[in-house]
């Protein structure tokens, strides 16, 4: 045999463990090794054939401890490499046996050499590569083929035995055709050994040059590209993938289908393998359900997302049930939403920073950037928005809900533009006033937004049930409204200071509002701007099951400093009924009255130059009532969303 035509088996095993940045390859056009050159093995040589096929006819005296193919049906098919010695047949296809009944499995240490050799006059030089890629098992690259095969291959061939992270696969310029439902699932019986694999890494040349397609002809099956989670909706030991790193290609679907392809769903489970710890690089999405979805009922880990880009997807983030799972959202962009973009449950917490963020036109029910959904247990958590651009292109797009009694999500909003470009302003937060939740927004453009809603309550909420939820809003601009509602029954504490936008109007169903407004330039004479101030809007002065007489009151702590009180019934309507409006305590103690005038002229209280200190909750109690006659006798009069019910304390 031309001695050309060999390479040895410790100059290749070198260059695998020492990471050698290329290996001498006999030039197979000038010699090739054959089963009739009467081969016999030594300690230092390694035989090698162009394919497996005439590697079986190998018949040596001595079988040598390794073998080298170059393909295995043919040279450069993807189903060559180093093959290591055996002692008994192996139980997978990555195996042959030669001539005298010798078995060889690939090895952990096979070789992948780039395609482009560099040729010499003696040999044939070509730069090893640590990683494998589809077309090394017969992937086509083009969406003629169905590429199933070679993708379940190349998955299994990943898994190196022994070693403590899986070999990276590389996906090549081109389309990978899928059409196995979850062909990355950890419950896939072609990649059943990924259950509990640490460090997988799989990338590409390039969002717009390495596509995985999905084919979903269906309109009942939801496809995944990876799920966690097994066919009964849970998880067994050591699920799935953890710490894996994907990057750099595209994830899209083809096909008729109305069913939806998906990208990631994870089950975080109790044993210590949450299959977390995902990180994600300028991967792009098109024209899919879900990114990335969690379930589980216990602790996560942490998931982070670089410089990603969807494009008329559904959500990007759905924590279903986990707690303490933590996204970080560094520099992405999502086109075109169509549902909420992060949705969460049960004390989770977001980092998005920076980015851009479209919501779909096309929308037709109420969608969030982010939506806090009810959370039974009321766990803290923590979410923040820093240095966004938004976009909110259909009526029900908003920037965030938090719902339910018991949720405790602190929200912080900052730096950030948010604009309506069609269908008019919107309330752009809605908050359960029943829920604990702290909503923090500053230093942002709200461009043509209502401020916010206070939602429903319900019909036993009182004034005395706090702690309320709070929405302090700081420093904030735009040209548009800056308008606060609430719903039926809604006690909610507001502060806004400094914002600098438009008209500014407190309205709506609530039996009663919490606020404090400090030197904003609003449009309006519908405040009063002073430092410290809490204000209280009743919506009904005339429901005597709330407040057990025709007044209107708002509850100051006790132990509290009252330093002014100012009442301010606007002028309105037509009556000429004279009446005068007075500022009492729970024991009916008279503070202030003002002067009798018409209903339809301005009532003007100010209570100054007193200090009032609240030693009992009666009086911290502060009541306004109408007085026509004799005290608390109905009036046809209501304080209103322009009027002022204002107590400056300490």
């Amino acid at each position: 045999m031309d001695e050309g035509a060999k390479i040895t088996r410790r100059n290749a095993l070198s260059a695998l463990s020492t990471g050698a940045a290329g290996l001498l390859v006999a030039d197979s056009t000038k010699s090739k090794a054959q089963p009739s050159d009467g081969f016999t093995s030594d300690e230092d040589t390694m035989p090698q054939f162009p394919t497996k096929a005439l590697a079986e006819l190998f018949n040596p005296a001595v079988s040598p401890p390794y073998i080298r193919t170059s393909g295995g049906v043919a040279a450069s098919d993807g189903q060559g490499g180093i093959f290591a010695k055996v002692a008994v047949e192996p139980t997978h296809d990555r195996k042959f046996q030669i001539a005298n009944g010798t078995w060889y499995e690939r090895s952990h240490g096979e070789a992948y050499f780039d395609d482009d050799p560099l040729a010499t006059p003696y040999a044939i030089i070509k730069k090893m590569r640590h990683w494998i890629t589809p077309a090394d098992y017969g992937a086509t690259g083009s969406l003629s083929t169905v590429d199933d095969d070679a993708m379940s291959k190349t998955l299994d061939a990943a898994i190196r035995p022994g070693w403590n992270f899986p070999r990276p696969i590389y996906l090549e310029k081109g389309d990978l055709l899928l059409s196995e439902t979850n062909i990355l699932g950890a419950w896939n019986t072609l990649v059943a050994p990924f259950k509990g694999v640490f460090g997988l890494t799989i990338f590409g040349a390039g969002p717009y040059a390495s596509r995985l397609v999905m084919q979903q002809d269906s309109n009942t099956d939801d496809k995944w590209f990876y799920d966690g989670q097994n066919a009964a909706g849970t998880a067994s030991a050591n699920n799935g993938l953890i710490y894996p790193t994907f990057r750099d290609f595209t994830m899209t679907r083809q096909g008729a289908g109305t069913a939806k392809v998906h990208a990631f769903r994870l089950y975080a489970e109790p044993n210590g393998f949450p299959s977390q710890k995902f990180r994600i690089f300028n991967v792009r999405w098109r024209d899919l359900g879900t990114i990335f979805k969690v379930r589980g009922t216990v602790n996560g880990d942490s998931n982070a997302f670089f410089g990603t880009h969807a494009t008329q997807c559904d959500t990007f983030i759905d924590c279903e049930n986990p707690q303490s799972l933590v996204f970080n959202v560094l520099g992405c962009d999502f086109e075109l939403a169509l549902k909420d973009i992060f949705k969460f449950s049960q004390g989770n917490g977001l980092n998005v920073v920076g980015g851009s963020y479209m919501m779909h036109t096309f929308a037709t029910a109420e969608h969030f950037i982010l939506n806090l959904a009810a959370d039974p247990a009321g766990i803290v958590s923590n979410f923040a928005i820093q240095g966004i651009r938004t976009e909110m292109n259909s009526a029900f797009a908003k920037i965030v809900n938090i719902s339910g009694a018991n949720n405790a999500a602190s929200v912080v909003v900052k730096d950030s533009a948010f604009r309506t470009l069609l269908g008019g302003p919107r309330n752009s937060f809605q908050i359960d006033p029943q829920s604990k939740a702290l909503v923090v927004v500053e230093r942002n453009e709200l461009l043509n937004l209502h401020q916010l809603e206070w939602k429903a309550a319900s019909a036993n909420y009182e004034v005395r049930s706090g702690p309320y939820a709070r929405a302090i809003f700081r420093d904030n601009s735009g040209f548009g409204r800056s308008d606060v509602t609430w719903g039926a029954n809604a006690i909610g504490w507001t502060e806004i200071s400094g914002d600098k936008l438009g008209a500014m109007d407190f309205s709506g169903g609530g039996k009663g509002k919490l606020s404090s407004l400090q030197s904003c330039a609003a449009n309006t004479d519908r405040r009063k701007v002073a430092n410290g101030w809490l204000r209280y809007w009743p919506c009904d002065g005339n429901d005597a099951s709330v407040h057990g007489e025709d007044d209107f009151q708002v509850i100051i702590p006790v132990g509290s400093i009252i330093r002014e009180i100012h009442v301010e019934k606007a002028a309105g309507g037509s009556s000429t009924t004279t009446y005068q409006l007075e500022v009492v305590d729970a024991d009916g103690n008279v503070l202030g009255q003002s002067t009798s005038a018409p209903q339809n002229a301005k009532h003007t209280i100010s209570i100054t130059g007193q200090w009032l200190i609240v030693s009992t909750a009666n009086l911290g109690t502060i009541r306004v009532r109408p007085v026509s006659g004799s005290v608390g006798s109905n009036v046809s009069t209501e304080m209103g969303p322009r009027d002022i019910f204002a107590v400056e304390y300490y």
